[in-house]
């Protein structure tokens, strides 16, 4: 259970936390969930991560998890889907038998199912164990019937990334404000420091050293709206950005040729579109460092724009389409610009910054001060300390 530990002349609780994920692909969220663990270990609490094991599948978490040096635990299924009912009910059994053997402090799930497994066993569990769980989606999750479930009965508390999603989830829901607390995603400031790793793209990509650089690091998806982008590029061309401007795409996917190679060569941008493929580790810091301005198309699966984040914590400016969680991170016309899903909207403000690359930079530097004030790794831990000790009642002592 928790601990007292003595720090600069204070005593501070320390906490027993056992994270549930329940996907054994590195998803935004696991990349989440698995920074706030390595950081809460590292700042002194007692903490497990428990994820599916490499069974017929390779779990990415797991060897994310193993490479942060956190303690794992694979003793669950934890299915990613709610209707492997068989390996659920095996979960809720276990978990009790675990918590039961190993009483942690704070359950905190991350997605539906670990929700749904951990929350059951945390309830049936002697003594019972407060759940927190963490939520991803920029609108707050849908109001379906398990979702209304989870939170009316195993949930002690809900953190969500930004203030949009979190009124929508106390109104959809019906849910007191006390029961939610609104704390950004976390950027590891370490990883993506400016100047961490040396070199860039530029000359593998055999770009000129003064090429106005935008870059787009996602997944190829329909629904990221490239054909925003490229269309803008395409009235872009047609003037005075046609020497220098050009476009690098970080990222892969299943309709690669028909999202992107197909409508850049039928609007003739092939010259200025560059392909950098999937990159990561270092490589991909070598690839946002590239930028001159980051571009945030429509979000994906993860909705809290997590590569806006990183490149912002590069020093990147950047413009992003409406959507997400943009209006929550980025101060428009201070660490970047939001705009419109239109195609006009969008070339603007890439004109604006290719006619003031000055103006870009200034933008970056702002953007990279926000990020170190509200994105930090340690702050994120703290913020959520907060709320572990308002469900535990054990709270700090001087």
């Amino acid at each position: 259970m928790a601990k007292a530990n003595r720090k600069g002349g204070k005593t501070e609780v320390t906490m027993k936390i056992l994270h549930l994920f329940a996907n054994h692909k590195l998803t935004g969220p696991a990349e989440l969930a698995i920074l706030l663990a390595h950081t809460q270990a590292a700042m002194g609490h007692e903490v497990t991560f428990a994820c599916p094991g490499s069974g017929e599948k390779i779990s990415t978490v797991l060897k994310a998890a193993q490479k942060k040096g956190l303690q794992v635990v694979t003793d669950f299924h934890l299915t990613k889907h709610f209707h492997s009912v068989r390996k659920n009910l095996a979960d809720v059994r276990a978990l009790i038998r675990y918590l039961g053997t190993n009483p942690p402090d704070i359950v905190h799930t991350h997605l539906g199912n670990d929700h749904f497994v951990g929350g059951v066993a945390a309830r049936r569990s002697e003594p019972h164990v407060p759940v927190v769980r963490s939520l991803y989606e920029a609108t707050g999750p849908p109001n379906t019937i398990r979702n209304r479930y989870l939170f009316s009965r195993v949930t002690d508390h809900l953190i969500l990334p930004g203030v949009k999603a979190a009124r929508r989830t106390s109104d959809r829901f019906a849910l007191p404000s006390s029961m939610i607390s609104v704390i950004p995603p976390a950027v590891d400031l370490k990883r993506f420091a400016p100047d961490r790793v040396d070199g860039d793209l530029r000359e593998d990509l055999k770009l000129e050293p003064d090429d106005f650089v935008l870059l787009v690091a996602s997944r190829i998806q329909y629904r990221r709206r490239f054909d925003v982008l490229f269309d803008a590029l395409n009235s872009l061309i047609q003037g005075d950005a046609e020497e220098r401007l050009c476009c690098v795409i970080v990222g892969r996917g299943t309709h690669f040729e028909k999202i992107v190679v197909e409508p850049a060569q039928r609007l003739n941008l092939a010259d200025y579109i560059y392909y950098a493929g999937y990159r990561t580790g270092d490589d991909y810091i070598r690839a946002l460092k590239t930028a001159d301005v980051f571009i945030q198309l429509a979000p994906g699966s993860d909705e809290t724009c997590r590569a806006a984040r990183q490149a912002m914590a590069m020093e990147k400016p950047v413009i992003a389409l409406r959507a997400g969680m943009a209006d929550d991170l980025i101060e428009h016309g201070k660490t970047g610009y939001i705009v419109d899903k239109s195609p006009a909207a969008l070339a603007r403000m890439i004109h604006s910054l290719y006619l003031k690359p000055e103006r870009a930079k200034r933008l970056g530097k702002e953007a990279r001060k926000r990020i170190c004030n509200f994105n930090s790794p340690e702050g994120n831990v703290a913020s959520i300390d907060n709320v572990y000790r308002v469900v535990t009642g054990k709270f700090r002592h001087a």
